[in-house]
C-alpha cells in the first residue's frame, strides 16, 4: 500500500512524470466537456418543433449534468414511445438509456479526477519511489475511488473510455438527425454549434 507523503503536487516544481499526470487530467477534462457537449445536441435533435432560445432556456433549467440527462430521457420517452401491442420499448429509447448509463459511470471516474487532491506517494512498502497519486479525501465514508492505484494507468484508461463514449455519442446523434423532421434552419445551427464545439476541444 502506497504511504502518503503529505505534499500536495499543484504548485511543486513539476518533474516530466507530474506534467504527463497533469496532461492526462486535462485531456479527461476536456473529453468530458465533449460528452457534456454531444448530449445537449441529442436534446436540440429530440425537440425540433422548439426555437433555440427555447431549448437552451429549458435545458438550462435543469441545474447538473445528471438531470439534464434525466430531462433528455424524458423527451425521448416521448418521441420513442413503445410499441402498442407488445409494450416493447423503443430501439432509441434503449440505446439511450444504455448511453446514459455508461456516462453516469463514467461521470463517478471524471469527478473522482476532477475534484482529486493530486499528492505524493511512495510507491510500494521499500518507501524508495515516489510517484502522483490522488488523494483518499477527508471523507472517509466516500472515499476518492482512485485513491491509491497506479494514476496514470488510470488516467489513460479513463481519457480512452470517454473518448470512445463520445465517439458512441456522436454516432447517435448522426442517426437521429436523419429519422428526426428538424427544420433547415435548425439543423444548420446544430451544425455550427458541433464544428464550433470539435474546434475548441481539437
Amino acid at each position: 500500500m502506497a504511504r502518503v507523503t503529505g505534499r500536495t503536487l499543484i504548485g511543486s516544481e513539476t518533474p516530466p512524470e507530474i506534467a504527463q499526470v497533469h496532461q492526462l487530467i486535462g485531456q479527461v477534462s476536456t473529453a468530458w466537456s465533449e460528452v457534456e457537449g454531444i448530449w445537449y445536441l441529442i436534446f436540440t435533435c429530440l425537440m425540433p418543433g422548439a426555437r433555440r432560445d427555447q431549448m437552451d432556456a429549458i435545458f438550462s433549467m435543469s441545474e447538473t449534468s445528471r438531470a439534464q440527462r434525466a430531462l433528455i430521457k424524458k423527451v425521448a420517452k416521448v418521441l420513442y414511445p413503445p410499441n402498442p401491442r407488445t409494450k416493447a420499448p423503443h430501439r432509441r429509447m434503449k440505446r439511450i438509456g444504455q448511453l446514459i448509463s455508461e456516462t453516469e459511470k463514467l461521470a463517478g471516474y471524471r469527478n473522482a479526477v476532477i475534484h482529486g487532491r493530486l499528492i505524493e506517494a511512495y510507491e510500494d512498502h521499500t518507501l524508495r519511489k515516489l510517484t502522483p497519486r490522488i488523494a483518499p479525501g477527508s471523507n472517509k465514508e466516500k472515499r476518492n475511488r482512485l485513491a491509491g492505484k497506479d494514476l496514470k494507468s488510470e488516467l489513460e484508461k479513463i481519457s480512452a473510455e470517454i473518448a470512445e463514449l463520445a465517439k458512441d455519442l456522436e454516432r447517435f446523434l448522426d442517426t437521429i438527425e436523419q429519422e428526426v423532421e428538424i427544420p433547415t434552419e435548425l439543423r444548420r445551427s446544430t451544425r455550427q454549434t458541433r464544428a464550433s464545439s470539435s474546434r475548441s476541444h481539437g
